[in-house]
This record gives C-alpha cells, structure tokens and sequence, in this order.
C-alpha cells in the first residue's frame, strides 16, 4: 500500500461523496475518466485533424467485406484511445485505487488494465467509425458517445478486476 497523500481534490472528492452518496473511488475514476476523455479528445485533434504523417482524410481501405471510407480516422482514433489508456493506468495506479489491493508487478497490472479495458476502446473506436461515416456524426460527438458506454465497462472491469477490493469499507461513501 501507498502512503495516504491528503489533497485538496481528495477532500473536494470525500465532500461531494458524502453529500452524493457515491463511493470516493468512483468519484476519483470519474475524475480520472474526464481527464482522459480530454487526452483522447486533444490526442485525436492533433492526429486526425493537424498531423501530416498519417493518410489524407477520407483515404478509402479496402478490405475483404468492405471498404473502410477513413482509414487516417481508424489509426488516429486508435492511438488515441492507446494514450488515455495509459494515461487513465498511471492515475489509477497512483491515486484511484491506492489503497486497493495490487496482485503481481506494474507492468503485469498495466497489461492486465490494458487487455480488460479492450472492450471500452472497442466501443469506442466502433462508435467514431461506425457513427461518423454511417451517420454523418462528427468524429468528437461519436468519440463522446463512445466515451461514455466505454466508462461504464471498464469501471466495472477496474473496480472489481485490476484492483479489487482490500477490505469493503474502502469504497463506501464517506460517513457524514
């Protein structure tokens, strides 16, 4: 276990868990999860929209059953998603779930978080390219969609997999 690092974002976060009734921990990986919406959002920005390595928008990939119509949208989207990834790891290590039990090493547990969190990037990545070309949706609303039934999934796959529980009493809403 970590030492217990007091912050003010900590005690802003016990305050509205008492006052929301939510557990600290879901409120502190919600936190997590905004910020890495903003890396996936900024990272998808800067590698769909300025970075002049990838194929030109609107590159057509043919494949066996179809053709995709943006294969520069299917590589920056999947690197982005690859960034918040292990940006959200690094924080969860760190802060969100500090004092949950850790099994194995680091990079056993970043492995472990990035093959559980497959299904949410799948989601995701399935959202912007399937509802931007399908539907004519802009890649960020389609990412946003994306985004939120992808935290559903990987909350549970982090709270109850990668860093299970130390004792129940970690994860109940502050006592008022």
């Amino acid at each position: 276990m970590q030492p217990k690092l007091t912050t003010q974002t900590d005690n802003a976060l016990v305050n509205a868990s008492r006052r929301l009734r939510l557990p600290v921990t879901l409120l502190k990986f919600l936190f997590v999860g905004a910020l890495a919406y903003a890396v996936n959002q900024g990272a998808l920005f800067l590698l769909y929209d300025v970075a002049p390595i990838f194929p030109d928008k609107d590159t057509r990939l043919g494949l066996i059953l179809f053709t995709y119509p943006d294969v520069r949208l299917l590589i920056t989207s999947f690197i982005a998603v690859q960034f918040a990834i292990v940006f959200k790891f690094g924080i969860h290590e760190q802060w969100t779930f500090r004092d949950r039990r850790r099994d194995g090493g680091v990079v056993a547990r970043f492995v472990q978080f990035n093959l559980s969190s497959f299904l949410s990037p799948v989601i995701n990545l399935g959202a912007v390219n399937i509802l931007t070309p399908v539907l004519d949706i802009s890649p960020y609303a389609s990412n946003t969609i994306g985004a939120v039934f992808g935290f559903v999934v990987n909350w549970l796959l982090s709270a109850h997999i990668i860093w299970p529980h130390a004792h129940e009493a970690a994860d109940k809403p502050a006592a008022p």
